[in-house]
């Protein structure tokens, strides 16, 4: 198992860089590509889609997230990262899961449910992904900065999730409780995370096999 710190920061970063971060504080070259389990042939799209982002809203409650409160957004972009839709997704289902990593604090795995319609086709991998929360790396920082209603960007905490059964670990943004985007505050720094609403957000992009 590792944690994977993405590298592809929208708009600037070469893409297919990243840094491995492994238990013993180690690096090593990341691959490539991560396969997320979505491809251009099933989104259903005429346009060249090859990225899609992560953003939602978590309804926490005692660990868990509240399926009918909980709503997850896929927003698909082109090669040149322009943006095509956004779909929301309510979620189906939703299991807790063991703690993968010391740095991360709630770990689920989900399962999407209907979708608005808001992209043509399927946008996300038909098979469920862990999502997660945990401690915030230094490199989601600066992608931060053009994210609106940001007091404090470094009282949150980052975002994670694998699509590869948790092999994987991912660090695709950051996250946070409502009122710690909009008043500030400190970060979480171990498990468990409090209740409420978590807003996530993307600062990396996940790649659309082709």
């Amino acid at each position: 198992m590792r944690l994977l710190l993405l590298f592809l920061l929208l708009g600037c970063a070469p893409k297919g860089a990243g840094n491995v971060v492994s238990d013993n504080d180690t690096s090593a070259e990341a691959p490539t590509t991560i396969d997320t389990g979505t491809s251009s042939a099933e989104t259903g799209l005429t346009e060249d889609i090859a990225w899609w982002q992560l953003s939602g809203q978590l309804q926490v409650v005692t660990g868990l997230l509240v399926p009918e409160q909980t709503i997850l957004q896929i927003s698909l972009l082109t090669e040149a990262l322009e943006p095509v839709c956004t779909e929301s997704f309510s979620l189906s289902a939703q299991l807790e899961a063991t703690l993968p990593h010391p740095d991360i604090y709630a770990w689920w795995l989900v399962s999407l449910g209907d979708g608005d319609g808001g992209c043509a086709g399927k946008s996300t991998p038909d098979t469920p992904f862990y999502l997660g929360i945990g401690a915030m790396y230094a490199d989601i920082l600066p992608g931060l900065l053009d994210v609106p209603d940001i007091v404090a960007p470094e009282a949150l905490n980052g975002a994670y999730a694998s699509f590869d059964e948790g092999e994987t670990l991912l660090v695709f943004g950051a996250s946070g409780l409502a009122e710690t985007w909009s008043a500030g505050g400190a970060p979480v720094e171990k498990p468990p995370i409090p209740d409420g609403i978590w807003r996530i957000e993307p600062v990396y992009t996940f790649e659309i096999m082709k």
